[in-house]
């Protein structure tokens, strides 16, 4: 069944170069979404894609509800598009502020994240956070194709307040706390 990874709404391409070479299809343009702005260069032709973005001002929000994983925060990335058109993975890496995916507040945060299209996967390699007073590092795998969730927060120090916020998908359900 047809499955929503991205949905960009609305882009203005400025200052661009497209071209047809040896039937791959080049492209060097800034992309402009609603509160992102890509200085994006990269080709795709019948076998592989390869499009690369470094210090991008993003809004993940810009992206639609990424792979509905509910994935937000702002801030400076690198992003990278590349591999097969059948294996095609997309890699967030940078800074972002109000990080947060399938609703656990992750804070200010150091990202290294991937969208892996032939495994219906987001594989976080990395995120080193601060939500408010309480640090927070880890790595996880999100399969979206079968609801699958592997990861791992670590806490060197914690108060009981920010972790209520940070884990609030799993203590809203909760009526004791």
């Amino acid at each position: 069944k047809p499955f929503e990874i991205l949905m960009i709404k609305r882009a203005k391409l400025s200052k661009g170069s497209f071209r047809v070479v040896n039937e791959e299809f080049q492209m060097d343009s800034l992309v402009e979404l609603n509160h992102s702005l890509l200085d994006v260069h990269g080709f795709v032709n019948s076998k592989q894609v390869q499009f690369k973005a470094k210090d991008a001002t993003v809004d993940l929000e810009d992206f639609g509800n990424i792979s509905q994983l509910d994935v937000k925060g702002k801030g400076t990335l690198d992003v990278t598009v590349s591999g097969p058109l059948n294996d095609t993975s997309i890699n967030l890496r940078g800074n972002m502020k109000g990080f947060e995916v399938l609703k656990y507040r992750l804070g200010q945060s150091d990202i290294d994240l991937s969208v892996e299209l032939g495994d219906e996967s987001v594989v976080i390699s990395k995120f080193e956070s601060l939500y408010r007073s309480t640090p927070l590092s880890g790595t996880g795998v999100i399969n979206y194709g079968s609801s699958d969730i592997a990861l791992g927060i670590n806490s060197p120090q914690a108060n009981f307040h920010d972790i209520k916020d940070i884990l609030y998908p799993i203590f809203s359900k909760l009526t004791f706390l």
